[in-house]
């Protein structure tokens, strides 16, 4: 009984943890795209300039979400 319950117990702690990492990766992500993008703009790029070169430097974020998903797996 006790084993189940620790490994129940266990199961729903990952995917709670996994979920606060997924949202803490997605503002992080988000931070860095508005921070490269408010960069480009201050350098005299247009909004979507400032935002493609942004997204050349950065990756496109989905990707980098599929990425971090797979790394998160393996580990």
């Amino acid at each position: 009984m006790t084993h189940t319950l620790r490994t129940t117990w266990s199961r729903i702690w990952a995917v709670v943890r996994k979920q606060r990492l997924d949202r803490e990766f997605d503002e992080e992500l988000t931070t860095n795209l508005e921070l490269l993008i408010d960069e480009g703009r201050r350098s005299g790029m247009s909004e979507a300039d400032a935002c493609r070169e942004a997204l050349r430097k950065l990756g496109h974020p989905e990707s980098l979400r599929e990425s971090h998903a797979t790394r998160g797996a393996c580990q």
